[in-house]
């Protein structure tokens, strides 16, 4: 897993919708919403799927906001 989340915000400061498994940072970086069970293949193609639905849009999901994300790095990082 990747423990900082940093794949994730970088998919998402280029717009791109980002899915992740609930390990690592990327549970603490991405939305609930857009994470799945770790080796669930069915949740997964699930969340692919809603992707490719455009269920999830960078500018409706509020936890992109960069003041968010920030603030949820440095919550991880004091820890």
């Amino acid at each position: 897993p990747e423990p900082f989340g940093r794949i994730a915000i970088e998919g998402m400061a280029t717009g791109t919708p980002v899915i992740g498994s609930r390990i690592g940072g990327i549970k603490e970086t991405l939305p609930k919403e857009m994470l799945f069970t770790a080796g669930n293949v069915k949740e997964l193609r699930s969340k692919i799927i809603e992707v490719m639905n455009g269920k999830f849009k960078l500018k409706d999901v509020k936890e992109y906001d960069e003041k968010i994300v920030v603030k949820k790095l440095l919550e991880i990082y004091s820890k």
